[in-house]
Protein backbone atom coordinates (compact mmCIF):
# COMPACT_ATOMS: atom_id res chain seq x y z
CA UNK A 1 0.00 0.00 0.00
CA UNK A 2 1.15 3.98 -0.62
CA UNK A 3 -0.49 7.03 0.08
CA UNK A 4 -0.17 9.64 -2.36
CA UNK A 5 1.58 12.65 -1.09
CA UNK A 6 -1.09 15.10 -2.11
CA UNK A 7 -2.97 17.82 0.19
CA UNK A 8 -6.24 16.04 -0.74
CA UNK A 9 -7.78 13.14 0.15
CA UNK A 10 -8.84 12.12 -3.88
CA UNK A 11 -10.85 8.99 -5.45
CA UNK A 12 -8.80 6.93 -7.31
CA UNK A 13 -11.10 6.69 -10.85
CA UNK A 14 -9.03 4.67 -13.12
CA UNK A 15 -5.24 3.57 -14.02
CA UNK A 16 -3.47 3.46 -17.18
CA UNK A 17 -0.54 1.33 -18.47
CA UNK A 18 1.92 3.65 -19.98
CA UNK A 19 5.69 4.25 -19.63
CA UNK A 20 4.82 4.45 -15.53
CA UNK A 21 1.33 3.50 -14.35
CA UNK A 22 -0.38 6.72 -14.53
CA UNK A 23 -3.15 7.21 -11.47
CA UNK A 24 -6.41 9.44 -12.68
CA UNK A 25 -8.04 10.74 -9.01
CA UNK A 26 -10.69 13.01 -9.29
CA UNK A 27 -8.62 16.00 -8.34
CA UNK A 28 -5.17 15.14 -10.07
CA UNK A 29 -3.49 12.42 -12.37
CA UNK A 30 -0.07 10.58 -10.62
CA UNK A 31 2.55 8.48 -12.37
CA UNK A 32 3.73 5.72 -10.33
CA UNK A 33 7.23 4.23 -11.27
CA UNK A 34 10.30 2.73 -9.87
CA UNK A 35 14.32 3.15 -9.90
CA UNK A 36 14.91 -1.12 -10.11
CA UNK A 37 12.46 -3.38 -13.15
CA UNK A 38 9.58 -3.59 -11.00
CA UNK A 39 7.58 -1.86 -7.89
CA UNK A 40 8.13 -3.32 -4.57
CA UNK A 41 7.49 -1.86 -1.78
CA UNK A 42 11.06 -0.40 -0.85
CA UNK A 43 11.23 0.75 -4.70
CA UNK A 44 8.09 3.07 -5.90
CA UNK A 45 7.60 6.75 -6.56
CA UNK A 46 4.43 8.50 -6.83
CA UNK A 47 4.58 12.17 -8.43
CA UNK A 48 2.29 14.51 -9.52
CA UNK A 49 1.53 15.54 -13.40
CA UNK A 50 -1.52 17.48 -13.87
CA UNK A 51 -4.01 18.61 -11.59
CA UNK A 52 -7.30 18.25 -14.00
CA UNK A 53 -10.51 17.22 -11.69
CA UNK A 54 -11.39 13.85 -13.53
CA UNK A 55 -14.93 12.47 -12.99
CA UNK A 56 -15.15 9.07 -11.27
CA UNK A 57 -15.35 7.56 -14.30
CA UNK A 58 -13.52 4.48 -16.27
CA UNK A 59 -11.03 6.48 -19.22
CA UNK A 60 -10.00 4.76 -22.33
CA UNK A 61 -6.88 3.42 -23.48
CA UNK A 62 -5.51 4.02 -26.83
CA UNK A 63 -2.07 2.95 -27.21
CA UNK A 64 0.36 4.97 -24.58
CA UNK A 65 -2.34 7.69 -24.05
CA UNK A 66 -5.60 7.70 -21.86
CA UNK A 67 -8.57 9.62 -22.33
CA UNK A 68 -10.69 10.86 -19.72
CA UNK A 69 -14.05 12.74 -18.50
CA UNK A 70 -13.56 16.08 -16.50
CA UNK A 71 -15.67 15.86 -13.30
CA UNK A 72 -18.18 18.25 -15.25
CA UNK A 73 -18.27 15.10 -17.82
CA UNK A 74 -18.82 17.81 -20.46
CA UNK A 75 -14.61 18.14 -21.34
CA UNK A 76 -12.69 15.48 -22.70
CA UNK A 77 -8.72 15.30 -22.00
CA UNK A 78 -5.67 13.10 -22.85
CA UNK A 79 -2.70 12.62 -20.82
CA UNK A 80 0.19 10.93 -22.09
CA UNK A 81 4.21 11.31 -21.77
CA UNK A 82 5.28 14.30 -23.40
CA UNK A 83 9.40 14.47 -24.35
CA UNK A 84 9.34 18.09 -24.43
CA UNK A 85 8.12 18.15 -20.95
CA UNK A 86 9.51 15.46 -19.89
CA UNK A 87 6.44 14.42 -17.57
CA UNK A 88 2.80 13.46 -18.28
CA UNK A 89 0.40 16.27 -19.70
CA UNK A 90 -3.26 16.44 -20.01
CA UNK A 91 -4.35 18.30 -23.17
CA UNK A 92 -8.40 19.78 -23.51
CA UNK A 93 -9.56 17.50 -26.38
CA UNK A 94 -12.97 19.18 -26.84
CA UNK A 95 -11.49 23.27 -26.68
CA UNK A 96 -12.90 23.56 -30.71
CA UNK A 97 -15.96 21.62 -29.85
CA UNK A 98 -17.79 22.85 -26.98
CA UNK A 99 -21.07 22.11 -27.90
CA UNK A 100 -20.56 18.13 -28.27
CA UNK A 101 -20.95 17.95 -24.40
CA UNK A 102 -23.52 20.00 -24.15
CA UNK A 103 -25.48 17.37 -22.39
CA UNK A 104 -22.37 15.84 -20.04
CA UNK A 105 -21.07 12.33 -20.88
CA UNK A 106 -21.90 9.02 -19.23
CA UNK A 107 -19.09 7.17 -20.17
CA UNK A 108 -16.20 6.82 -22.83
CA UNK A 109 -14.96 3.69 -24.41
CA UNK A 110 -12.54 3.27 -27.66
CA UNK A 111 -13.48 1.08 -30.70
CA UNK A 112 -9.41 0.37 -32.49
CA UNK A 113 -10.36 -0.93 -35.47
CA UNK A 114 -11.16 -0.51 -38.39
CA UNK A 115 -11.34 3.07 -37.56
CA UNK A 116 -9.86 4.80 -34.33
CA UNK A 117 -12.95 6.26 -32.64
CA UNK A 118 -13.72 7.30 -29.40
CA UNK A 119 -17.42 6.47 -28.02
CA UNK A 120 -19.00 8.92 -25.25
CA UNK A 121 -22.60 8.14 -24.85
CA UNK A 122 -24.59 10.99 -23.55
CA UNK A 123 -26.86 11.80 -20.57
CA UNK A 124 -29.87 13.05 -23.39
CA UNK A 125 -29.31 9.69 -25.23
CA UNK A 126 -26.96 10.96 -27.98
CA UNK A 127 -23.98 9.32 -28.77
CA UNK A 128 -21.44 11.74 -29.37
CA UNK A 129 -17.72 9.71 -31.46
CA UNK A 130 -14.35 11.33 -31.72
CA UNK A 131 -12.28 10.01 -34.80
CA UNK A 132 -9.02 9.53 -33.24
CA UNK A 133 -5.29 9.33 -34.03
CA UNK A 134 -3.19 11.71 -32.37
CA UNK A 135 -0.07 10.12 -34.50
CA UNK A 136 -1.35 11.36 -37.32
CA UNK A 137 -2.93 14.47 -35.34
CA UNK A 138 -6.39 13.41 -36.10
CA UNK A 139 -9.20 14.56 -33.91
CA UNK A 140 -12.37 14.91 -35.58
CA UNK A 141 -15.80 15.32 -33.38
CA UNK A 142 -19.64 14.27 -34.43
CA UNK A 143 -23.07 12.76 -33.00
CA UNK A 144 -24.65 9.66 -33.84
CA UNK A 145 -28.23 10.01 -34.56
CA UNK A 146 -29.70 6.13 -34.67
CA UNK A 147 -32.74 6.17 -37.39
CA UNK A 148 -36.01 5.50 -35.56
CA UNK A 149 -37.50 7.58 -33.00
CA UNK A 150 -38.52 7.48 -28.98
CA UNK A 151 -41.57 9.78 -27.87
CA UNK A 152 -41.49 12.00 -31.12
CA UNK A 153 -37.88 12.86 -30.35
CA UNK A 154 -34.34 11.01 -31.70
CA UNK A 155 -34.08 7.15 -30.61
CA UNK A 156 -32.20 7.17 -27.48
CA UNK A 157 -28.57 5.03 -26.69
CA UNK A 158 -28.79 4.00 -23.26
CA UNK A 159 -24.95 2.23 -23.34
CA UNK A 160 -22.38 1.29 -25.77
CA UNK A 161 -19.97 -1.84 -25.46
CA UNK A 162 -17.05 -2.72 -27.10
CA UNK A 163 -15.86 -6.19 -27.80
CA UNK A 164 -12.89 -7.97 -30.14
CA UNK A 165 -14.48 -9.23 -33.07
CA UNK A 166 -14.85 -13.24 -34.26
CA UNK A 167 -15.45 -14.90 -37.33
CA UNK A 168 -18.53 -17.14 -36.82
CA UNK A 169 -21.68 -18.30 -38.57
CA UNK A 170 -24.44 -16.25 -36.78
CA UNK A 171 -22.81 -12.65 -38.56
CA UNK A 172 -23.49 -11.49 -42.09
CA UNK A 173 -20.24 -10.46 -42.05
CA UNK A 174 -17.57 -11.92 -39.90
CA UNK A 175 -15.80 -8.98 -37.30
CA UNK A 176 -12.71 -10.93 -37.07
CA UNK A 177 -10.58 -7.68 -38.15
CA UNK A 178 -12.34 -5.33 -36.27
CA UNK A 179 -13.86 -4.31 -32.87
CA UNK A 180 -17.71 -5.15 -32.45
CA UNK A 181 -19.57 -1.28 -31.30
CA UNK A 182 -22.63 -2.67 -29.34
CA UNK A 183 -25.73 -0.19 -28.63
CA UNK A 184 -28.48 -0.53 -26.37
CA UNK A 185 -31.31 1.34 -27.96
CA UNK A 186 -34.42 2.85 -27.13
CA UNK A 187 -37.34 4.00 -29.54
CA UNK A 188 -41.23 3.75 -29.49
CA UNK A 189 -42.30 1.15 -31.70
CA UNK A 190 -45.68 0.13 -32.46
CA UNK A 191 -46.93 2.71 -29.74
CA UNK A 192 -45.11 1.32 -27.16
CA UNK A 193 -41.91 1.75 -25.64
CA UNK A 194 -39.17 -0.51 -26.67
CA UNK A 195 -35.34 -1.51 -26.29
CA UNK A 196 -32.74 -3.39 -28.94
CA UNK A 197 -29.58 -4.86 -27.98
CA UNK A 198 -27.39 -4.12 -32.03
CA UNK A 199 -24.68 -4.32 -33.35
CA UNK A 200 -22.65 -2.36 -35.97
CA UNK A 201 -22.15 -3.71 -38.89
CA UNK A 202 -18.78 -4.29 -40.92
CA UNK A 203 -18.13 -0.91 -42.90
CA UNK A 204 -18.75 -1.75 -47.14
CA UNK A 205 -15.58 -2.14 -49.00
CA UNK A 206 -16.26 -2.50 -53.12
CA UNK A 207 -14.11 -4.34 -55.07
CA UNK A 208 -11.02 -2.68 -56.33
CA UNK A 209 -10.68 -1.17 -59.60
CA UNK A 210 -7.31 -2.50 -60.53
CA UNK A 211 -8.59 -6.52 -60.24
CA UNK A 212 -10.39 -5.91 -63.54
CA UNK A 213 -9.42 -5.52 -67.07
CA UNK A 214 -12.00 -3.26 -67.68
CA UNK A 215 -14.06 -0.33 -66.49
CA UNK A 216 -17.01 -2.38 -67.27
CA UNK A 217 -16.50 -5.26 -65.89
CA UNK A 218 -15.37 -3.17 -62.83
CA UNK A 219 -18.82 -1.25 -62.75
CA UNK A 220 -20.70 -4.54 -63.02
CA UNK A 221 -18.80 -6.04 -60.18
CA UNK A 222 -19.17 -3.66 -57.77
CA UNK A 223 -22.86 -3.32 -58.57
CA UNK A 224 -23.22 -6.83 -57.61
CA UNK A 225 -20.95 -6.50 -54.32
CA UNK A 226 -22.89 -3.68 -53.08
CA UNK A 227 -25.83 -6.36 -52.75
CA UNK A 228 -24.10 -6.54 -49.23
CA UNK A 229 -23.95 -2.61 -48.49
CA UNK A 230 -25.44 -2.48 -45.22
CA UNK A 231 -26.76 0.65 -44.31
CA UNK A 232 -29.82 0.75 -41.94
CA UNK A 233 -30.35 1.17 -38.23
CA UNK A 234 -32.25 -1.74 -36.37
CA UNK A 235 -32.31 -3.74 -39.65
CA UNK A 236 -32.01 -7.26 -40.92
CA UNK A 237 -30.90 -9.54 -44.07
CA UNK A 238 -32.13 -11.81 -45.83
CA UNK A 239 -30.83 -14.59 -48.33
CA UNK A 240 -32.38 -17.05 -50.32
CA UNK A 241 -34.43 -18.08 -52.83
CA UNK A 242 -35.96 -15.16 -54.91
CA UNK A 243 -38.76 -13.55 -53.29
CA UNK A 244 -40.95 -10.73 -52.69
CA UNK A 245 -42.29 -11.43 -49.04
CA UNK A 246 -39.78 -10.68 -46.21
CA UNK A 247 -40.45 -11.92 -42.62
CA UNK A 248 -38.63 -11.13 -39.59
CA UNK A 249 -39.63 -7.52 -38.82
CA UNK A 250 -41.77 -7.74 -36.28
CA UNK A 251 -39.05 -5.57 -33.71
CA UNK A 252 -40.06 -3.26 -36.56
CA UNK A 253 -44.25 -3.03 -36.73
CA UNK A 254 -45.61 -0.39 -38.28
CA UNK A 255 -42.52 1.44 -38.53
CA UNK A 256 -41.51 3.01 -42.47
CA UNK A 257 -38.06 0.90 -43.49
CA UNK A 258 -35.83 1.12 -46.04
CA UNK A 259 -35.16 -1.20 -48.28
CA UNK A 260 -32.12 -2.57 -50.56
CA UNK A 261 -33.26 -5.39 -52.55
CA UNK A 262 -30.12 -6.93 -54.66
CA UNK A 263 -28.19 -3.73 -54.55
CA UNK A 264 -31.03 -1.44 -56.24
CA UNK A 265 -32.94 1.01 -54.24
CA UNK A 266 -36.13 -0.07 -53.38
CA UNK A 267 -39.10 2.61 -52.10
CA UNK A 268 -39.63 2.79 -48.75
CA UNK A 269 -42.05 0.32 -47.03
CA UNK A 270 -44.39 -0.23 -43.57
CA UNK A 271 -44.05 -3.16 -41.89
CA UNK A 272 -47.61 -4.79 -41.06
CA UNK A 273 -47.84 -8.25 -39.70
CA UNK A 274 -44.00 -8.29 -39.25
CA UNK A 275 -43.15 -8.41 -42.98
CA UNK A 276 -43.15 -6.23 -46.12
CA UNK A 277 -43.58 -6.71 -49.67
CA UNK A 278 -41.66 -6.06 -52.40
CA UNK A 279 -41.99 -4.58 -55.90
CA UNK A 280 -39.86 -7.29 -57.27
CA UNK A 281 -38.56 -10.19 -56.29
CA UNK A 282 -35.26 -10.63 -54.81
CA UNK A 283 -32.43 -12.81 -53.79
CA UNK A 284 -30.25 -10.63 -51.33
CA UNK A 285 -32.03 -7.96 -48.97
CA UNK A 286 -31.22 -5.13 -46.50
CA UNK A 287 -34.06 -3.82 -44.35
CA UNK A 288 -34.20 -1.19 -41.44
CA UNK A 289 -34.55 2.49 -40.49
CA UNK A 290 -33.42 5.09 -42.31
CA UNK A 291 -30.67 7.84 -40.91
CA UNK A 292 -29.80 11.33 -42.05
CA UNK A 293 -25.98 12.15 -42.47
CA UNK A 294 -26.45 16.04 -41.97
CA UNK A 295 -22.88 18.12 -42.77
CA UNK A 296 -22.66 21.79 -41.67
CA UNK A 297 -19.23 23.54 -42.82
CA UNK A 298 -17.36 26.15 -41.29
CA UNK A 299 -17.64 29.66 -41.78
CA UNK A 300 -15.78 30.59 -45.51
CA UNK A 301 -12.85 32.57 -45.48
CA UNK A 302 -12.23 33.15 -48.80
CA UNK A 303 -10.86 36.49 -50.27
CA UNK A 304 -7.87 38.26 -51.41
CA UNK A 305 -6.71 38.41 -47.63
CA UNK A 306 -7.28 36.34 -45.11
CA UNK A 307 -9.93 36.93 -42.90
CA UNK A 308 -11.50 39.44 -45.49
CA UNK A 309 -14.29 37.20 -46.52
CA UNK A 310 -16.19 36.55 -42.66
CA UNK A 311 -19.27 38.30 -42.27
CA UNK A 312 -19.80 38.98 -45.24
CA UNK A 313 -22.81 37.68 -47.68
CA UNK A 314 -21.37 34.84 -50.47
CA UNK A 315 -22.83 33.49 -52.98
CA UNK A 316 -22.17 29.55 -53.37
CA UNK A 317 -22.94 28.40 -57.40
CA UNK A 318 -21.74 24.37 -56.76
CA UNK A 319 -20.71 21.92 -54.26
CA UNK A 320 -19.21 18.63 -55.21
CA UNK A 321 -19.11 15.47 -53.31
CA UNK A 322 -16.41 12.83 -53.57
CA UNK A 323 -17.37 9.58 -53.06
CA UNK A 324 -16.06 5.89 -52.67
CA UNK A 325 -17.85 3.05 -53.49
CA UNK A 326 -21.19 4.76 -53.84
CA UNK A 327 -24.09 3.94 -55.11
CA UNK A 328 -26.94 6.34 -56.38
CA UNK A 329 -27.43 9.37 -53.53
CA UNK A 330 -29.53 12.67 -53.00
CA UNK A 331 -28.45 15.45 -51.34
CA UNK A 332 -30.36 17.99 -49.94
CA UNK A 333 -30.06 21.35 -48.48
CA UNK A 334 -31.20 23.40 -45.48
CA UNK A 335 -32.01 27.22 -45.22
CA UNK A 336 -31.35 27.63 -41.40
CA UNK A 337 -32.54 31.38 -41.79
Amino acid sequence: NITLNSTRIDEIAWFSEQRDLVVGTVGAQWAISSQGAAITPSDISAKLHSATAAADISAAQSNQVALFLDRSRRELYEIGFSFDDQGYVSTLLTILADHIFRSPAAKVIYQRLPHSILWAPRDDGRAATLSYNRQHDILGWTQQILGGAFSGADAVVDDVAIIPGASDTTQINDSDERDEVWLLVKRTVNASTVRYIEVLEKVFEGVLRQDYSSEEAWLDAQASAQEDAFYVDCGISYEGASTTTITGLTHLEGQSVEVLANGRVHTAETVSGGQITLDFAATKVQVGLSYTSKYESLKLAVGATVGTAINKVKAITGCGFVVLDSGAFKATTVDYD
